[in-house]
């Protein structure tokens, strides 16, 4: 996904290619690897000499797992690990859930959200995630999803689910819990709205059925 985001052009431009030396052994390859890592896209990077003159340059990328939305309606690319990448761009395409109340200075929050967001494993599946909704105090989130494809067997087409971070142990622990919940639903025909993670142990379903 990165590769269709990222322009190799700007690789060229930070790292001064061509690079002009008499010799490859004249390189100082940590400043060059260090200018390449300051491009928010990279994530890391690493050189082949291939003699006499020849040098591969590669480049493992960052991808996006969901779009940041600032307070002024400002869009950015960020990663499972909270790293920002640049300005969301239109003709990309791309369907990506949209995180909002979380300020991408706010390191710490971004990275939690985003290892939710990579861990959320079977839900992913058989529901697409439109939006994460962050609360002011930074503690509650609200998941919105909705069912990739609407299927009118009584179960859930679209619900939220809403968690305290601090109940959440682990990503895997919290989309273990919606998970079994979220099949419970589907089995029953039961249409939910809303599931609340009460505590480590209670999960409350509000349904449709009297609304």
């Amino acid at each position: 996904m990165s590769r269709q985001l990222f322009d190799i052009d700007e690789i060229e431009g930070v790292a001064g290619f061509p690079i002009e030396t008499g010799s490859l052994f004249e390189v100082d390859f940590n400043a060059l690897e260090g200018r390449i890592l300051e491009l928010a896209w990279v994530k890391s990077v690493s050189f082949k000499k291939q003699l006499p003159s020849k040098l591969v340059v590669r480049l493992v990328l960052r991808n996006p797992i969901a779009l940041l939305q600032t307070d002024d309606g400002e869009l950015y690319y960020f990663d499972v690990m909270g790293k920002v990448m640049g300005h969301y761009r239109p003709e990309h395409e791309l369907s990506l859930p949209i995180i909002t109340g979380v300020s991408p200075s706010n390191g710490d929050l971004v990275h939690k959200v985003g290892a939710l967001l990579e861990a959320r494993g079977y839900l992913n599946a058989q529901f697409q995630l439109s939006g994460v909704s962050v609360g002011e105090d930074s503690k509650k989130v609200l998941f919105q999803y909705y069912r990739s494809q609407k299927i009118d067997d009584g179960g859930p087409n679209r619900f939220v689910m809403e968690s305290n971070l601090d109940l959440v142990r682990s990503g895997e622990d919290l989309w273990q819990r919606f998970t079994k919940v979220v099949e419970y639903l589907q089995k029953n025909k039961i249409n939910a709205r809303h599931l609340l993670l009460l505590d480590r142990k209670k999960i409350v379903v509000r349904s449709n059925r009297h609304s």
